[in-house]
């Protein structure tokens, strides 16, 4: 086939498709080695019926079995009904199914595609073929449905599995490293779902950044994963010092964390420098902290609540009582 492969490159298995073709599976690496993805080069026959033309593709898959892309061959391009050629929204309807792993395909034989009492004229064999049942009509590429059928098959099938399978039993270090600062969403939460208890300390300059970038669901899930905070000091104190510059889900998120173990007087005086900024639910959060470690607080520290609560005058609430009670009598 008219596609490169590189020497570096690993034979991880063999597959036979239902129409008797092996298709063999490779690892692809990249220039550190790491793996970076799947891919098999595919010969089959397609059509039921000669109307289309043998396919000859790459296809392409993730680390976790996902669809990635397809490479056609030149001169023996992807073709729909009676050979006509792909156009670019074609391929990119194809791209939209092959990447749906839900897809309604998975629930039916390639029989059921067609619907054998409404007949097409084909120029092809010149004569009446079967057309397109309307419950995929609108599912598929229009004039290529045995093409989306094969190949969604194909990549979604026992083929994905073993891909995803092959990737959990050879996670390295190096590796979770690159899903989770070069990789995709699905990436890192792949492999934050895999980080053991012991190896937090190990990815807590990963589990920072994940936290600074844009995305909330990774930053929780990042938080939630960061070691006692006590192991990390002083780095985790920045998650306070900017805790203003944070969505309010993963503000939570870090008052949650830092409730859950114990606080020293170092990260109480972060948190007072805070409470002028937060949310009247953030308040009580952070209040629990103060009471909790209330052991850890310094006169300093102390002066600089009373301080905060006597400002807030005629806004106290019970919270706000009940700490300045606690701190009276410390």
């Amino acid at each position: 086939m008219g596609f490169p492969f590189h020497q570096n490159d690993q034979h991880i298995f063999t597959y036979r498709t239902d129409r008797e073709v092996d298709v063999r599976i490779f690892l692809a690496v990249d220039k550190d080695e790491l793996p970076d993805h799947y891919y098999c080069d595919l010969f089959t026959p397609i059509c039921l019926e000669d109307l289309c033309n043998p396919i000859e593709i790459r296809l392409e898959w993730d680390l976790l079995g996902n669809f990635r892309n397809y490479q056609e061959v030149k001169g023996k391009e992807i073709t729909k009904f009676d050979h006509e050629p792909f156009e670019e929204d074609d391929h990119k309807k194809l791209k939209e199914i092959l990447s749906d792993k839900e897809s309604l395909l998975q629930d039916y034989h390639i029989e059921d595609l067609v619907d054998t009492t409404q007949k097409v004229y084909s120029a092809e064999i010149d004569g009446l073929t079967a057309a397109t049942s309307k419950t995929f009509a609108d599912k598929l590429v229009p004039g290529a449905i045995y093409t989306c059928y094969t190949l969604w098959h194909i990549i979604n099938g026992e083929i994905a599995d073993k891909i995803l399978a092959h990737t959990q039993a050879n996670m390295s270090e190096a590796l979770k490293r690159k899903m989770l600062l070069r990789g995709s969403v699905a990436y890192q939460d792949f492999v934050l779902d895999r980080i053991l208890p012991e190896e937090r300390k190990t990815f807590q300059p990963e589990l920072f950044e994940l936290i600074d970038r844009e995305n909330p669901f990774i930053a929780i899930k990042s938080i939630r994963h960061l070691p006692d905070p006590n192991k990390l000091e002083p780095d985790v104190w920045k998650l306070i010092r900017n805790f203003d510059k944070y969505v309010l889900p993963v503000r939570s998120a870090i008052i949650q964390y830092f409730t859950r173990y114990p606080c020293n007087t170092s990260a109480l005086k972060e948190w007072v420098h805070v409470s002028g900024t937060l949310s009247e639910q953030q308040k009580v959060g952070v209040y629990g902290i103060f009471e909790k470690n209330k052991s850890q607080l310094d006169k300093t520290t102390i002066a600089r609540l009373k301080a905060y609560l006597e400002r807030r005058n005629d806004k106290l609430d019970g919270h706000d009582r009940k700490l300045m009670l606690i701190l009276n009598n410390l």
